[in-house]
């Protein structure tokens, strides 16, 4: 984030802030045409967990175990990340169609082929700087 905001100020180009969570899903979205359970592992057990849908982004910090609340109205889904399988195998998940993408990350080629899919909104520039995801952020 540092290195991208410095390069932004330097060079008077905007940055769009776009987190691994989207990338991935618009990726697998992109490919599969279902909604999108993306994670990214944390501490003490814990993941930053993003559903992709329908052109929005929920993220959510906390246990995997959190997932079926996000997917309640959702029949099927993929998956993509280092909890996948954890994901599939959640008891409470059962009776739903979930469909391993293989995936652990978006591809950054599917970010620079569809880089105006990511130009939503308009970019940050100085004085303002693009954030990381936290759990004191989400």
């Amino acid at each position: 984030m540092a290195f991208a905001n410095s390069l932004s100020y330097s060079s008077g180009i905007p940055v769009y802030p776009v987190s691994s969570m989207e990338l991935a899903g618009v990726d697998a979205w992109s490919k599969h045409n279902l909604p999108v359970i993306a994670t990214v592992k944390s501490i003490k057990g814990n993941a930053y967990i993003g559903l992709y849908n329908k052109g929005q982004v929920t993220i959510k910090y906390g246990p995997i175990e959190e997932i079926p609340l996000m997917t309640d109205d959702i029949n099927s889904f993929a998956v993509v990340g280092f909890h996948r399988d954890a994901i599939i195998n959640l008891p409470s998940l059962k009776n739903k169609t979930i469909f391993d993408t293989g995936m652990l990350f978006g591809d950054v080629n599917f970010f620079i082929e569809k880089e105006e899919l990511f130009k939503k909104c308009e970019g940050i520039e100085f004085p303002y700087f693009a954030q990381p995801i936290t759990e004191n952020t989400i």
